[in-house]
């Protein structure tokens, strides 16, 4: 009986480490779809020079949510989902004669 619960505990404690490090991936152009359901949109990408990935972060204006996917190289026929979050804001830059 104490292996059983020995087992069940470490299963409990192994499941929250494996979500945080967990990434999805799924087959190009499946994602979008998916974001548009949800309210978010596509508001800009940029490209990680040093991974060879290009990311996309996709915004729910409304409800300040986002989710961040990634495209690699190595890997073009997936879209990864590497970031999902709320409280989604812009960064108001607060140095003269620049715009955000």
């Amino acid at each position: 009986m104490k292996c059983i619960l020995a087992v069940l505990a470490l299963l409990v404690a192994a499941v929250p480490s494996y979500a945080q490090t967990g990434v999805v991936c799924i087959p190009i152009g499946s994602f979008a779809p998916l974001a548009e359901k949800h309210g978010e949109y596509p508001a800009f990408s940029f490209r990680d020079s040093q991974y060879k990935v290009t990311f996309t972060m996709y915004i729910n204006p409304l409800t300040k949510t986002y989710t961040l996917t990634g495209i690699s190289d190595i890997n073009p026929n997936a879209e990864c989902i590497s970031s999902v979050g709320t409280n989604f804001k812009p960064v108001i830059d607060p140095r003269k004669g620049i715009d955000s």
